[in-house]
């Protein structure tokens, strides 16, 4: 199950394996507060994976009590983590930064968890260099004091960062600036781009930024195009 959508239904089979497994049942009420989402999202979600063939929950004979199917058990079983799964963090923006995300799921890769995450790539600004909207790519953690020039990285920057708005960098520089002084701002957004060579400057198909602060934290080492049913390729 890939996507935004198939994380939520990953999430919700989770959260009803980790009740069953305390001989517990868990609400849609509180599936939604799990999850994060609507109690109609959550609902929605769970027609859904009642309607799969073969169906991953069914509904007991008491009205409202829902519990996983043996194929849904056999899901969640698949879901848990192993020693050599790594952080999937979400969307990445190849484009204009997008807003991080706080996403828990991971893909069993077969590498070390401790130096490496993947983001799902959203945008077109990254063509010139064969990333397509819809990849995912895989990124090792950048050491402290590392600097890949020349190599394409995720960078935390500020909001606002926007290549397609002109005047974004002097619209961030004004916001910088407060009664005690200049700050620094939250680094909350994600993008994907070439860092310079020469100089603090990220680039991409569309262009050139230079944000008055970010900071790499990953370099890509490949990108794939997505994994049929949420599930990674062999390598």
């Amino acid at each position: 199950m890939g996507g935004p959508t198939g994380r939520t239904k990953n999430a919700i089979i989770m959260a009803m394996e980790t009740a069953r497994q305390q001989g517990q049942r868990i609400s849609v009420k509180e599936l939604a507060a799990v999850c994060d989402r609507k109690i109609s999202t959550i609902s929605e979600h769970l027609s859904a994976l009642a309607g799969m063939h073969p169906s991953l929950v069914q509904e007991l004979n008491v009205r409202g009590q829902l519990e996983l199917t043996r194929a849904g058990r056999d899901r969640a079983r698949a879901l848990q983590p192993s020693p050599r799964s790594i952080e999937d963090r979400g969307l990445i923006a190849a484009g204009p930064a997008r807003p991080l995300n706080n996403v828990h799921d991971v893909f069993d890769l077969g590498l070390d968890p401790d130096t490496h995450f993947v983001f799902h790539v959203e945008g077109d600004s990254m063509i010139e260099y064969n990333i397509k909207s819809g990849a995912i790519a895989i990124l090792r953690r950048l050491k402290d004091g590392e600097w890949p020039a020349g190599k394409i990285v995720a960078a935390l920057v500020p909001e606002g960062t926007d290549v397609n708005l002109p005047d974004w960098q002097e619209r961030l520089k004004r916001a910088l600036i407060t009664d005690e002084g200049v700050h620094q701002p939250d680094l909350n957004h994600i993008t994907l781009k070439r860092l310079d060579w020469s100089q603090p400057k990220l680039h991409g198909s569309q262009g050139a930024m230079e944000p008055v602060v970010f900071r790499p934290i990953g370099v890509l080492l490949y990108t794939v195009q997505e994994f049929k049913d949420g599930r990674p390729p062999l390598l």
